[in-house]
């Protein structure tokens, strides 16, 4: 390992701990909520695992699961889903204060003074009207910029086993997976018609965090081509040739469609179909996300078929090596020898 690599990897790291504690400092001052400080003992494990992977693993790196983002993942999702639960609370404790029953998401002075609430109202303690914006800016801000750290920490930390072509892509494919991300989550969770629904937004959020998993994995890089050792057998198996394609491609298409398009598209067909949200920018971002899925789900279909077919030629080639390996050996068995007879 060299020094190079060990300094990427510290420098990460850091970057990742920073931007945690920052967030658990704008958390725990908005907020005024003490044990939110507790979060900062991930410090001690983000230096645990610091250690064990410099001293471990040789590319600074591992290779299919990346610890040092799931621990920067535990720092910084929990605040941002705090931030937007008492946004929650607050509206829709000024849903119930409301004559007109409509689910504000932006506040003004002719809206607070429809609902007869002052600033200094608090929903539960926490949040006024003024800390309810600030904890909505906040949250819009650190969505932003964890998806920035996280793409930029992947693009300066060690590459492990990764080689520049296979990083490239898996920047680019990162880039599209978090920009559709922070679409989601910022679109739906504004919403009138699920802005006050308690239940919509936690499972917003829910399949949100879900799909940040990703960046954990190492599943979306290029895979080098190698070359394998032919089995010998006589037959040909369908199921191990379609479980022999499950390599990083196959699984990346699989975590995609599960983690990411799946999910997002299941829940915009339901706020659709539910609330009756027929926006035209819900339309587009279903129907993107309804492409999507398709052609993963298709890209699936023809890496299956595709390996099958490469499975069968590859054992119609070995049946037809072994016939003629079987040929030559018969012929060397049956040389035409020369008989030496006594003269008469």
């Amino acid at each position: 390992m060299t020094i190079i690599s060990k300094s990427k990897a510290i420098f990460v790291r850091l970057l990742y701990g920073a931007h945690g504690t920052l967030a658990v400092i704008v958390l725990a001052t908005l907020t005024e909520v003490k044990w939110f400080w507790f979060a900062e003992c991930l410090i001690l494990v983000s230096l645990l695992e610091t250690f064990v992977t410099l001293k471990v693993n040789k590319h600074a790196e591992w290779k299919w699961f990346l610890p040092s983002v799931f621990l920067y993942l535990l720092w910084i999702v929990p605040p941002i889903v705090l931030l937007e639960y008492y946004a929650l609370d607050y509206r829709q404790y000024r849903l119930d204060m409301s004559d007109s029953k409509i689910c504000y998401v932006d506040f003004n002075d002719r809206c607070a003074s429809q609902q007869n609430v002052t600033d200094d109202e608090t929903s539960n303690g926490v949040l006024t009207q003024k800390t309810y914006d600030e904890a909505r800016h906040y949250s819009l801000i650190f969505q932003q910029t964890m998806m920035l750290v996280l793409i930029g920490g992947r693009w300066l930390g060690p590459k492990g086993a990764l080689s520049r072509d296979q990083l490239s892509q898996l920047l680019l494919a990162l880039t599209g997976m978090a920009a559709d991300m922070l679409e989601f989550v910022t679109e739906t969770v504004k919403l009138e018609e699920t802005a006050c629904n308690q239940l919509l937004v936690y499972i917003i959020m829910g399949i949100w965090a879900w799909s940040l998993l990703q960046f954990t994995l190492g599943l979306t890089a290029t895979k080098q081509k190698k070359t394998r050792v032919v089995s010998s057998a006589n037959s040909y198996n369908p199921i191990t040739s379609i479980a022999a394609c499950c390599e990083t491609e196959m699984w990346a298409l699989m975590i995609s469609v599960i983690m990411q398009d799946g999910p997002y598209l299941t829940m915009r067909l339901y706020i659709m179909f539910t609330v009756n949200n027929f926006g035209q920018t819900m339309i587009f971002f279903t129907a993107k996300n309804g492409i999507l899925f398709l052609l993963q789900v298709y890209r699936l279909y023809v890496v299956v078929i595709e390996r099958r077919k490469a499975g069968k030629a590859g054992h119609l080639k070995r049946a037809d090596d072994t016939e003629g390996v079987r040929f030559q050996v018969k012929e060397a068995r049956t040389p035409t020898t020369h008989i030496d007879r006594p003269f008469l």
